[in-house]
């Protein structure tokens, strides 16, 4: 029995809670209110049809409806595929097929639900129907459309026996038809050892082939050889005056080389002599600069000498003048002891 439901995103439901009371219920409200799609929404989770995004809302979201039952959960979700899940365990729909855990589940059928315009039940339907309707509740149509199978079976294994006989009759016509090929046998094989000694014969003529082309390259090559070899001996007289020119070249840059180092050399010894020459002019401006390095030290000790004696002498001034000052400052007598101060 179902005791509630809960509905996201499913057509012009946005998130929905209902509540069911046992034994029959009856949804009411205006018109566009959204009653059609909760029968919908409950058909798409106990037949999982309609397939596709049909029954998405146009705001997006992921479509899921929850039925509570008495003794289970059911959850139907659509993102990319269908997914439903039984209390907590998974199961992937496969087309418009109801995973069969969730049909055992469920135990639902279109018994259970009428909708606004569905005609009285069973009221105005023919006896035939209402016995059709009996036989599927009894499970009575099973065993029909398992009748109807086999008989239908039986007739194609029928058909398909008599197919048979008439192709084995018309195989053993072909057979007698076919009564010469005994003889042909022989003659067969001996077509077929013809046809694989052409084959090497073929073979063998196209390795022969391939021989006398590779002789007429070779043959092609010789000729324009041999209209080479007059012109062999001036090739190596112009080898050998190619090869002494080098070797000329090459002692003309080792003389040139040579003469090059002689005048670096004697410009060397030039700025040698002149230097040696300008050794001893060199050695007398030292022993002056020597000399004159030693008289401005002399200098500077006789200044220092000088300041010395100049500093002294301010010194010796300052103390004779204080001195004087003194001297004008002091009494005629004593005053500690009273005698008089010469």
């Amino acid at each position: 029995m179902i005791t509630s439901m809960d509905i996201w995103n499913f057509q012009s439901h946005k998130k929905s809670h209902l509540e069911f009371s046992p034994g029959v219920n009856v949804i009411v409200g205006q018109s566009d209110a959204g009653k059609t799609a909760i029968i919908r929404a409950l058909k798409w989770v106990f037949q999982n049809r309609p397939g596709g995004n049909s029954i998405k809302s146009w705001w997006g979201g992921e479509t899921e409806v929850k039925v509570n039952l008495s003794d289970a959960i059911i959850t139907k979700t659509r993102a990319q595929s269908a997914t439903y899940y039984l209390n907590d365990t998974k199961f992937k729909a496969m087309g418009t097929d109801v995973p069969e855990e969730i049909q055992r589940a469920i135990n639902f059928s279109e018994i259970n639900i009428q909708q606004q315009l569905d005609r009285p039940y069973l009221l105005d339907l023919s006896a035939g129907e209402v016995a059709g309707h009996f036989n599927r509740v009894a499970h009575l149509d099973v065993i029909d459309k398992g009748v109807s199978n086999v008989q239908h079976w039986i007739r194609g294994l029928e058909g398909d026996i008599k197919a048979a006989n008439q192709q084995l009759e018309d195989a053993r016509q072909s057979l007698k038809e076919l009564d010469y090929l005994s003889e042909m046998e022989v003659e067969i094989a001996a077509v077929e050892r013809l046809e694989i000694e052409v084959t090497a014969e073929k073979k063998r003529a196209g390795g022969l082939k391939t021989h006398i082309k590779q002789i007429e390259n070779v043959k092609e090559q010789i000729s324009q050889v041999e209209e080479i070899f007059p012109l062999e001996k001036l090739v190596n007289q112009a080898l050998e005056a190619l090869s002494v020119k080098k070797e000329a070249r090459t002692q003309q840059m080792k003389l040139q080389k040579l003469v090059i180092d002689y005048a670096t050399t004697m410009s060397v010894l030039a700025k040698i002599k002149k230097s040696i020459q300008a050794e001893s002019v060199v050695n007398k401006a030292l022993q002056l600069f020597e000399k004159r390095k030693e008289v401005q030290t002399q200098q500077m000790k006789l200044a220092n000498l000088v300041q010395g004696i100049t500093t002294a002498n301010k010194q010796l001034a300052t103390t004779l003048q204080e001195v004087t000052t003194l001297s004008s400052q002091m009494p005629d007598i004593c005053p500690f002891c009273g005698a008089a101060i010469k």
